[in-house]
């Protein structure tokens, strides 16, 4: 004799197995969104912009500039790396801040 709580607590864990069972089977992609992670490109953005704005605060205009200079005549994946490390006005400004105190 089953009363009509017990009928609707059984329907309540009937309800509860198959949506954990559909959830636990379901295949997603890029992130549990389905979504493109963009918050994880632009956090590794930032930091990789302040880790240039460090160096380029940190070591001396004229060793940059041909540190730069020696990579562009490389290889290409030193080329590329010459690209991305050329200063650039937001580097240069946050380099302003970061600019660490000589000894």
């Amino acid at each position: 004799m089953h009363t009509s709580q017990d009928r609707a607590f059984a329907a309540r864990v009937q309800r509860i197995e198959r949506t954990h069972y559909r959830g636990a089977h379901r295949k997603t992609r890029a992130g549990s969104s389905g979504r493109f992670p963009l918050s994880f490109f632009l956090t590794l953005l930032v930091f990789g912009l302040a880790l240039k704005a460090l160096v380029y605060a940190n070591v001396p205009q004229g060793r940059y500039q041909s540190l730069v200079a020696a990579l562009e005549n490389g290889t290409d994946v030193e080329k590329a790396a010459a690209f991305v490390l050329r200063p650039d006005p937001v580097s240069a400004s946050v380099a302003q801040y970061l600019e660490l105190p000589r000894r």
